[in-house]
């Protein structure tokens, strides 16, 4: 295994996974509150289809899995109006490092 004696600074973007931010011990918990407001959204999805098949089936889980691939930019079309890209734009600006 290689190891580098030097951090690279990561630059996100609309392009970034959920996944490969939430691996980040900095930029990590500062998408911890997306995933539960993106999981409600599925959930109340489900719940005004009547099926309470699918409702069973939308787990914790099942939400971190879908999430993992997905990039940050298709929560602006899956956030049903909730997250616009200005509010996208915010949070890139909270977990990227700040130039010195």
């Amino acid at each position: 295994m290689i190891e580098s004696s030097r951090n690279i600074p990561v630059t996100y973007t609309i392009n970034s996974t959920f996944g490969d931010i939430m691996a980040s011990p900095q930029a990590g918990p500062l998408l911890a509150d997306i995933m539960g407001t993106f999981g409600q959204t599925i959930g109340s999805m489900a719940s005004d289809s009547e099926s309470s098949t699918a409702l069973e089936a939308i787990t914790p889980e099942m939400v971190a899995a879908m999430l993992k691939d997905m990039p940050l930019r298709a929560f602006i079309s899956m956030g049903i109006g909730k997250m616009s890209f200005a509010d996208l734009q915010n949070i890139l600006d909270q977990i990227n490092p700040k130039e010195s």
